[in-house]
């Protein structure tokens, strides 16, 4: 949909003025097209392979279309919400898709078994605030009960997903959610949300015991993963992982050899890294593999790119002159730091739909309300 609005504004010759005018918008991915030139510089440099090159084209092609949809969304902020809780709706046909497999042993799209599937875990958990901030503050009993069905289903997907990243990252930014929220002024929202989570809560419970008792993997899934928890707050259990160096505990492996790789490639090349190599872009951590495929200086304007983020997002919460607006951007807040938590345990770095939660951020920082309508604020730059 997205290349052919382009094509169409090509023809049309309309093209170049829309991504012009979303400008200050654009400054905003400055740092996310910085670390993908600096890894492909690097690759390009010392001759990689072409699918490695290629995977520097891949990201860069994500940041462009970021370039493209924050010029197409300029000054539309109601258009903007409603593109992300379509973006929701999506995320919530895929989780559904995934439910029918399941159950009638189908394979529609070839979509993987919801147990141990980190990537629609990690993605429900993160959408998941979109549709709860737009109930919260939603008077249309339709419109509300629609955005009640797909919290209802993000959050069946994040729990039967059986992804502890997901579960324990989504626990905090709810935690968060709730402080924001209740920061709130007094309203009959108030109120509404609360009943309306009460009964919302209590069909989830039915749906999670009828999923637990009529699938067994997703049983035994389940009991494997809750059982594990309790040893998390053991030290003799962390002594152990930390010792063992031929499976590394319960973190895998994979995850200790990354950290003997991201050591030799720090070693060999710390500023600029060594490009988006297999190995990299296999790491089970975000930040070390943009540390590996662009160093430090990739790393430093990630960090730069975060807190840009997030400070706007907060003056955004901050100065909003209505809750429906501060509600969504409370969501995204919510959403991006779920993200950056997840990002210590989970690489995902070629993953469209979970970078998407970055442009929602920083459009609904930048779609502020009281600049639509005159209320001059400072904003930071």
């Amino acid at each position: 949909m997205l290349i052919l609005t382009a094509a169409v504004q090509i023809i049309r010759g309309h093209f170049w003025d829309t991504l012009m005018s979303g400008t200050p918008r654009m400054r905003a991915f400055y740092p996310l097209l910085g670390i993908v030139l600096i890894a492909l510089a690097v690759s390009i440099f010392r001759q990689r392979p072409a699918s490695e090159i290629m995977t520097a084209f891949n990201l860069m092609s994500i940041v462009g279309s970021f370039f493209y949809l924050s010029s197409l969304l300029k000054h539309k902020e109601r258009l903007a919400e409603r593109s992300i809780l379509f973006f929701a709706a999506g995320v919530c046909v895929q989780v559904l898709l995934v439910f029918y497999n399941m159950g009638t042993n189908s394979n529609i799209f070839g979509l993987q078994f919801i147990a141990h599937n980190n990537h629609l875990g990690i993605l429900c958990a993160l959408t998941f605030f979109y549709p709860l901030a737009f109930a919260a503050s939603e008077t249309r009993r339709q419109s509300r009960i629609a955005a009640w069905f797909l919290v209802w289903v993000l959050f069946l997907g994040m729990f039967f997903s059986c992804s502890r990243t997901a579960w324990f990252s989504f626990l905090f930014s709810s935690i968060l959610f709730g402080i924001f929220f209740k920061a709130l002024p007094s309203g009959k929202f108030k109120s509404k949300f609360a009943r309306d989570s009460l009964g919302v809560g209590l069909v989830l419970l039915f749906a999670i015991f009828v999923g637990i008792t009529k699938v067994y993997r997703i049983y035994y899934f389940l009991y494997w993963r809750f059982q594990e928890i309790p040893r998390l707050w053991n030290a003799w259990f962390w002594n152990y992982t930390l010792h063992d160096h031929q499976n590394f505990g319960f973190l895998g492996i994979h995850r200790l050899n990354q950290l003997y790789q991201i050591k030799a490639i720090l070693k060999y090349s710390p500023i600029f890294g060594v490009g988006f190599v297999s190995e990299v872009v296999d790491f089970h951590s975000l930040y070390l593999t943009i540390l590996g495929a662009s160093g430090v200086l990739g790393l430093g304007l990630f960090i730069f790119f975060c807190v840009k983020m997030m400070t706007r997002l907060l003056w955004a919460i901050r100065t909003s002159v209505e809750i429906p607006s501060a509600l969504m951007r409370i969501g995204a807040f919510c959403a991006v730091t779920a993200w950056l938590l997840m990002g210590f345990m989970e690489g995902l770095v070629l993953q469209y739909p979970i970078w998407m939660h970055a442009l929602f951020a920083v459009l609904l920082g930048h779609l502020s309300t009281p600049l639509l309508t005159g209320v001059k604020r400072s904003s930071p730059r």
